[in-house]
């Protein structure tokens, strides 16, 4: 089922800082619960957006651990895929992913999915008009 071939243009379009612009758990908005709405992925580390712990447990949410790891593979179905290594049990598992061209605002966007998470970010640091290749390319292997 699972062809592990990291997509190595892939992993480099993660790769960086994204600013959260929407995240849903579990159907619930989290946008305003997170203490910080960036993510951060460095070699095959990850920072990750943590909850107030007063808030996760009264939203239910158990570990909001804000380390990680995580990688990048391609599904037989051509499907990408990131999974992340942690104790956030937001963010633990496997999640499609696919990056979109924001031409009028000129900036990279990526949606991360599954069953129960929904997060749309924007890629910090790039600059479009140079990089546009690139988006191009990261946009046509993930849709």
């Amino acid at each position: 089922m699972i062809v592990c071939s990291c997509n190595n243009s892939i992993q480099k379009g993660v790769e960086g800082f994204w600013t959260i612009d929407k995240i849903v758990y579990k159907k619930k908005d989290f946008f305003f619960d997170v203490l910080s709405n960036i993510i951060i992925f460095k070699n095959k580390d990850c920072t990750l957006p943590i909850l107030d712990l007063k808030d996760a447990e009264n939203l239910g949410v158990l570990a909001c651990d804000k380390k990680g790891r995580w990688k990048v593979f391609t599904l037989k179905s051509n499907n990408s895929i990131i999974e992340f290594d942690t104790e956030n049990e937001m963010f633990r598992g496997k999640h499609n992913i696919r990056f979109i061209k924001d031409e009028h605002n000129k900036l990279l966007k990526m949606e991360i999915t599954s069953p129960n998470l929904y997060i749309l970010c924007t890629k910090g640091l790039v600059n479009y008009d140079s990089q546009n290749n690139m988006i191009e390319e990261l946009v046509q292997e993930t849709n």
